[in-house]
């Protein structure tokens, strides 16, 4: 029974960190690592199966728009046109070359993509293969340039920086601000700004024993969520 237990246990977190997401879901710009001025984007803006996916300048078209949706722990990267339509690995063929593409959206492996994050930035590993990653061909910055797979190698031709810029239901998307903001009307003292509310690491808020700190951090995701700790000392 013991055993049993256990073994349920491992397959519970097991299950946690296959199906944790790496970013939230929402519409993205996928900037080059090498150069953030520069983009993956749908060529001509067209939208139709075999459309090739590309580098561009930054011009803030839907071209270069990605939703980004988490299934089953990996993402679907979807037009921001067409959301029927998806960044596809060409006939699922995982090799060195093989060129990335749109098609229309069909629950395949070559359709999804795992997330890894190094640092500040981001990796898509193929599901078909997680060896082999969406990379920047011979690592030139340049409109027209293309997208294709190739074995994962650790160069920046293969790390995106993720800007997020609308929700995933099409609402513009406004970051967390860096502190928790509290009413005016709820600041009491704080041993640190004395009740000014101006003080940016603790407020002191409207409770009795009035007397706490609020420690302010964050983790990793892109999305910046914020976390507070509260400790309350007994006093008057």
């Amino acid at each position: 029974m013991v055993k049993k237990n256990f073994l349920f246990v491992l397959f519970c977190l097991f299950s946690l960190v296959v199906n944790a997401q790496v970013i939230a879901d929402g519409v993205y710009v996928i900037k080059s690592s090498i150069n953030p001025n520069y983009v993956i984007d749908l060529s001509g803006s067209n939208v139709f199966n075999g459309n090739n996916i590309q580098l561009w300048e930054r011009n803030n078209t839907n071209a270069q728009k990605w939703i980004i949706e988490n299934v089953n722990g990996a993402v679907i990267i979807k037009s921001s046109i067409n959301k029927s339509f998806v960044i596809d690995l060409n006939r699922s063929n995982a090799a060195s070359g093989t060129n990335i593409q749109l098609w229309e959206s069909n629950g395949t492996k070559a359709q999804r993509w795992y997330v890894r994050q190094k640092g500040n930035y981001f990796e898509f590993h193929s599901a078909v293969n997680s060896s082999y990653v969406i990379d920047l061909n011979s690592s030139n910055i340049a409109s027209g340039e293309n997208i294709q797979c190739w074995e994962s190698n650790n160069t920046n031709a293969q790390r995106w920086i993720l800007e997020r810029v609308e929700e995933s239901n099409g609402n513009s998307y406004v970051p967390a601000p860096l502190y928790p903001q509290t009413p005016q009307s709820q600041i009491e003292k704080c041993t640190h700004c004395y009740g000014t509310g101006k003080c940016s690491t603790c407020h002191g808020r409207g409770l009795s024993p009035n007397t706490f700190f609020c420690f302010s951090f964050f983790n990793i995701d892109p999305s910046i969520r914020h976390f507070g700790m509260r400790f309350r000392f007994m006093g008057g």
